[in-house]
Formats: structure tokens, sequence, C-alpha cells
């Protein structure tokens, strides 16, 4: 799934049986929360990704810093 010019190239959620189901942002925070597997291909220098990755995301500011750096 290719979102424009958000830094969300694609995501997905695994099934840990070999598939995976496309996610969008809207699908994010919520799978995100509910311990499913997720694949996050993201484009770190989106503004977006950006403020996800810092306030949203619960990942140490530590990482996130090293992450979008």
């Amino acid at each position: 799934m290719t979102c424009e010019n958000d830094g969300l190239i694609f995501a997905v959620v695994l099934d840990g049986k070999g598939n995976s189901t496309p996610i969008d942002w809207d699908s994010l925070q919520d799978r995100w929360t509910d311990d499913s597997t997720l694949w996050l291909h993201l484009d770190y220098s989106g503004e977006r990704v950006q403020k996800w990755l810092l306030e949203q995301s619960g990942i140490d500011h530590h990482i996130c810093n090293a992450l979008v750096s």
C-alpha cells in the first residue's frame, strides 16, 4: 500500500502463516496497540512519520531520535 507524500510507504499486518494484510495510517495506531505483528516501511524524512514516531509510537525517544536523524 503506497500513500502519497505522508511518509508511509507501506504497512502490513503479518498473520504468522505467511500472509499479510495491507493497512493505512488510519488503521496503524489501532494495530500498533493490539499486539499485532506489523511490518512498516517508512520514509523517516516525512513530517508525519517523525511526528508519529516521536509522539504516538511509544518507542523510546532516544531510539526515535536515532531513527529520524
